[in-house]
């Protein structure tokens, strides 16, 4: 029997934003910009989703990021 679980969304989401996709050889770069006053807040996690709301959740990672909302860009 094969269980599949589904996440839709992250625990502390803050914003969803959509991504830019650039690609070269064996290379996927994602990119996203959040504006403005968009999530701001202590950014502790990330996804990648299928979809601006609810959508299947294909990556997630843990991490203490920069505060956002600041003219500093997360990587």
């Amino acid at each position: 029997m094969l269980l599949r679980l589904v996440t839709t969304a992250l625990q502390t989401e803050l914003a969803r934003v959509a991504n830019v996709a650039t690609s070269s050889v064996n290379v996927l770069q994602l990119s996203a910009t959040f504006g403005p006053g968009v999530a701001t807040g202590a950014v502790t996690e990330a996804g990648l989703f299928s979809a601006s709301s609810s959508g299947t959740m294909y990556a997630r990672t843990l991490s203490v990021f920069k505060m956002s909302g600041l003219a500093t860009p997360l990587s």
